[in-house]
C-alpha cells in the first residue's frame, strides 16, 4: 500500500507500523510523513491540515519525482492484467480453461 500511495500523484502517503528508518531505506527522500515525527494523533491532524493550505511545503513532499522514477513491477502487473480484462471484453465472450499448465505454457499467449 506504502508503494502505491507513492505512485499517485498529489498524494503523500503516512506511514506507520514499522521504524521511520525502514521506510527511509526504500521510499524516495522526503516522499512521506512518518506518525512517529508527532506527538499525537492530535499534532498529526493538526499539521495535516495546516500542509493543506500551503502549497510549497505540499509540493516539498514531491520533490523527488524529479530526480527519481518509481518502478513497482508489481502495480504494472496488475495494471496489465486489467487491461488484459478490459481486452477480452471488447473481442467477445472468455474462453473456457480446462487445464491451468496448459494456459501458463511456454508458448501461448490469450492477451
Amino acid at each position: 500500500k506504502f508503494f502505491y500511495s507513492l505512485s499517485v500523484p498529489g498524494v503523500i502517503p503516512i506511514a506507520f507500523g514499522t521504524n521511520r528508518s525502514d521506510y527511509e531505506a526504500v521510499a524516495p527522500p522526503e516522499s512521506f510523513i512518518h506518525v512517529t515525527d508527532f506527538s499525537s494523533h492530535k499534532e498529526l491532524a493538526e499539521y495535516l491540515s495546516r500542509l493543506s493550505s500551503n502549497e510549497k511545503e505540499f509540493n516539498s513532499y514531491h520533490e523527488w519525482r524529479r530526480s527519481y522514477e518509481l518502478d513497482v513491477p508489481y502495480f504494472r502487473a496488475q495494471c496489465d492484467f486489467c487491461k488484459a480484462l478490459n481486452q477480452r471484453k471488447l473481442h467477445g465472450s472468455p474462453k473456457p480453461i480446462h487445464d491451468l499448465n496448459e494456459y501458463w505454457s511456454m508458448g501461448k499467449c490469450f492477451n
